[in-house]
């Protein structure tokens, strides 16, 4: 998942590119960009943001979920290994605290999106297996970066139940089948989307927007990355920066190893390419008659990576979605939220089990005296 060691180039190239702010200033921070100033006498006109959509996010669903049971994980260490080795009844028990713990973390994290303004579209890839036991669950959860492996985290009724609290609050869940990052970027670009919410970075080789990061729901912090900066930044194009992803490293191919991090930049900004970088590498080769080397050079895969990286914008891409509908412009349905969620109404709900949490409560009262400004400050964003 995502792209060897960009972060690092990013933090040592393109610093302004990366911002720690409120997720409250979020939209503030972002109107600009959609919603340009009329082009100049002969400059390019820019797509205005269509005051008709509401201001959202897109959710990386297999990631947010992962993340939220990996934090919970680290935070009860301690608890979870004892839990392990306890009678059958104590470890119940414990189990119960985690589920209890994940649902306060997700719902923090999904309320502070809504109650700024931002409406959720979140997207899962259903082709993945879940996990079918918490407990296995629990020992599963370490750190990884194979998109299938942290599927295996993720229960199925905690997916269920999770789909259940986005459509409450007023959300959108969008089913797909296929790879993540082109269905993420396909909605992003049809839904004038601000961001992408996930810790994958290869969501920026298809032009998204921004990519929000380390969500700290209880500070109310993000971390977002810019990709129009960080492109200003690295001084190259949208598409020089595919070919820089592809030489570190990514989803799509190995990591060309004659050119690793910041290297691997100067050469894409002096020769534009990959085809001219290998070119240059062959020129070297053949004075010094290397041919190991030339053999590697004439064996490395980039096209297919290139083709795969470019098939967002083919006529002839699927776009494999069961569900399309854009999340509406209402208010979440609080009263409905407390029943299920606070009340004693199970209702279908089988992960996050009804039940009478101060914290909980606590977290769709704020909300709930927040309806009015929620309402108020998406009716300012379409008056921008």
């Amino acid at each position: 998942m995502g792209v060897h060691k960009l972060m690092n180039l990013i933090n040592e190239k393109a610093e302004k590119a990366v911002t720690d702010i409120y997720l409250s200033s979020f939209v503030s921070e972002m109107k600009d960009k959609m919603n340009p100033p009329p082009a100049k006498a002969g400059e390019d006109h820019k797509e205005a943001h269509n005051p008709e959509i509401s201001p959202n996010v897109v959710i990386d669903g297999v990631v947010f979920l992962y993340s939220t049971i990996l934090r919970v994980y680290k935070q009860k260490m301690k608890i979870f290994s004892k839990a392990e080795i306890e009678e059958v009844e104590e470890a119940e028990e414990v189990k119960e605290e985690y589920k209890k713990l994940i649902q306060h973390d997700i719902l923090n994290r999904l309320i502070e999106f809504i109650e700024n303004g931002l409406s959720i579209v979140f997207v899962f890839d259903v082709s993945s297996s879940f996990s079918t036991n918490d407990l296995v669950m629990i020992k599963k959860a370490g750190c990884t970066f194979d998109r299938l492996k942290m599927a295996e985290v993720i229960p199925q009724d905690l997916y269920n139940d999770t789909k259940k609290i986005i459509s409450i609050l007023g959300g959108e869940v969008v089913e797909v089948n296929g790879n993540i990052h082109y269905e993420c970027s396909k909605l992003s670009k049809k839904y004038k989307s601000l961001a992408v919410v996930s810790e994958d970075l290869a969501f920026l080789i298809f032009e998204t927007p921004a990519i929000i990061r380390y969500i700290d729901a209880e500070k109310g912090f993000i971390r977002l990355i810019q990709t129009e900066e960080m492109l200003k930044s690295f001084n190259i194009n949208q598409e020089q920066f595919s070919d820089l992803c592809i030489l570190l490293g990514c989803d799509y191919s190995k990591t060309f190893e004659l050119l690793h991090t910041a290297k691997a930049l100067d050469y894409v900004q002096k020769y534009k390419d990959i085809e001219y970088i290998i070119s240059h590498f062959e020129s070297e080769y053949k004075d010094v008659g290397d041919m190991k080397m030339l053999k590697y050079l004439d064996e490395y895969e980039y096209l297919d990576a290139r083709k795969k990286i470019n098939a967002i914008d083919a006529e002839d891409f699927k776009f494999a979605i069961k569900k399309t509908t854009f999340p509406q412009f209402e208010q979440p349905d609080l009263e409905v939220a407390f029943d299920l969620i606070v009340g004693n109404k199970e209702d279908g709900f089988k992960y996050f089990a009804p039940q009478n949490s101060n914290y909980t409560e606590k977290l769709l009262n704020r909300l709930k005296e927040d309806g009015a400004k929620l309402i108020q400050k998406k009716l300012q964003f379409l008056a921008l």
